[in-house]
């Protein structure tokens, strides 16, 4: 009779263990071709073909996937003067065997002697695929300027890489 109590509490407690995350939603870092997640540098590939119309330049911005389906963007860009843009935000979701789409917006307006007046957004899409290692995306890319009624003021393809941004530990190389 003492036996049987402890082993039932044993596996009630190794059940529980292993439900907490599931139940909670929490999940381990994903380090595999079917997830995207953690910080990365996005670098825009530019064809030499094509104007170079901001704001896709400069080339570089920090990119952030959650493990939920969430995007968040910071890109330094070369607006006009009075011109403004904000920092990106959206989803992504897995459209195939290593395969992503990405989009996110970035709220733009201008503001002069009379105010600030919205303009409407940057719209940017990814469809990216891993590398050799999960350390580095790439894949083709489009964005376009939209106004508040979603008309395309512009629009253009452009090509992207992305790497990894690595854990460090204190006292190693840069």
């Amino acid at each position: 009779m003492t036996r049987t109590p402890l082993v039932r509490a044993g596996l009630t407690a190794c059940l529980t263990l292993l439900l907490i995350p599931i139940v909670f939603g929490q999940t381990a870092p994903r380090a595999d071709n079917q997830h995207l997640q953690g910080g990365w540098v996005q670098t825009v590939v530019h064809d030499p073909g094509t104007p170079q119309l901001p704001p896709v330049q400069p080339s570089n911005a920090l990119v952030l996937f959650t493990a939920e389906g969430g995007v968040m963007s910071h890109q330094n860009t070369i607006n006009p003067p009075g011109a403004m843009a904000s920092g990106g935000i959206g989803n992504w979701a897995r459209v195939g065997n290593n395969e992503f789409a990405v989009t996110q917006k970035f709220a733009v307006a201008f503001v002069d002697a009379s105010g600030g007046h919205d303009v409407g957004f940057f719209v940017q899409r990814l469809r990216l695929h891993y590398g050799p290692t999960t350390d580095e995306l790439s894949g083709t890319a489009d964005f376009a300027l939209v106004d508040l009624n979603g008309s395309v003021i512009f629009s253009a393809p452009f090509n992207v890489v992305l790497q990894r941004v690595p854990v460090q530990q204190v006292g190693e190389p840069f």
